[in-house]
């Protein structure tokens, strides 16, 4: 998948692995499967993802997606050495 495509619940453990990158550790926070899961089930929470040969290279997570005003819930990718290029 190289789009922005959406996600769903099969695709959790994938992003439970790149929230909990070292990286990210005081950056993001990161929910356990069963957050992740009440989340996805949340009708204004959108979950989008990019990835490579199957992997999930990104995602975010977007909340209040049906309003005129969406917040960004969470923002990360797989490799954060490579976001700067």
């Amino acid at each position: 998948m190289s789009d922005l495509v959406p996600l769903t619940s099969a695709h959790i453990e994938e992003v439970m692995r790149i929230e909990r990158i070292p990286a990210y550790a005081g950056l993001i926070s990161s929910f356990s499967r069963d957050e992740h899961e009440a989340e996805l089930a949340f009708p204004d929470t959108c979950y989008l993802g990019m990835g490579d040969a199957g992997a999930l290279t990104g995602f975010a997570i977007l909340r209040e997606f049906r309003r005129p005003v969406i917040r960004l819930r969470r923002i990360a990718v797989a490799e954060p050495a490579q976001a700067n290029n």
